[in-house]
């Protein structure tokens, strides 16, 4: 989980004090991502994109879905950065070379 999302789930009280601990850490990466498949039409998906990236925090209207993933701006997609994140999730083992989740434990 993000270190923001730990912090704030501590002072809510959604993890009691003392519960968790960080085990490890990665570097920064882009945590707030939005796939498309390549069935979704190439000017539907510019739309979206363009949509997204006009969207600002100071109206009142938005902000609120701003504050929930910490964000003040969406920034253009990019792949770079990952390296350390995958090979976290590889050494846990939580996906199968399929892409399927291995941990049984998990639930979504």
């Amino acid at each position: 989980m993000i270190d923001s999302n730990h912090l704030l789930f501590g002072r809510e009280g959604t993890l009691p004090a003392g519960s968790t601990r960080m085990i490890a850490q990665t570097p920064m990466f882009d945590h707030c991502n939005l796939t498309l498949t390549d069935a979704v039409p190439p000017d539907l998906a510019q739309q979206f994109g363009d949509l997204l990236l006009s969207m600002s925090y100071a109206d009142p209207q938005v902000r609120p879905l701003f504050d929930l993933e910490g964000l003040t701006v969406w920034r253009p997609g990019r792949t770079n950065g990952y390296a350390p994140l995958e090979t976290a999730i590889d050494e846990a083992g939580f996906y199968d070379a399929e892409g399927v989740i291995t941990v049984a434990e998990y639930k979504p």
